[in-house]
């Protein structure tokens, strides 16, 4: 079986079905976040719990950086999405 390697830790757990993705959720007003912050981006409270959103969702939005590698101009790069 292959090795599961994070992009940046703490965005998923492993467990008995398989990987789960971890949000925050505010104490205080309930919001929940994906990636977890350090404070509510509703109320702003700052006591913030880890919880699982599980294994399965609905991709809404998403975004490409272009970055250059030494060798490509990213104002050349083009991209198909």
């Amino acid at each position: 079986m292959t090795a599961t390697i994070p992009v940046r830790e703490g965005l998923f757990r492993e467990t008995d079905d398989g990987p789960t993705l971890l949000a925050g959720e505010c104490t205080e007003c309930g919001r929940i976040a994906f990636p977890v912050s350090e404070r509510c981006l509703e109320c702003g409270e700052d006591r913030i719990k880890i919880c699982e959103l599980g294994s399965k969702g609905e991709l809404l939005c998403a975004t490409v950086v272009h970055m250059g590698n030494g060798r490509l101009n990213p104002a050349t790069a083009s991209a198909t999405c």
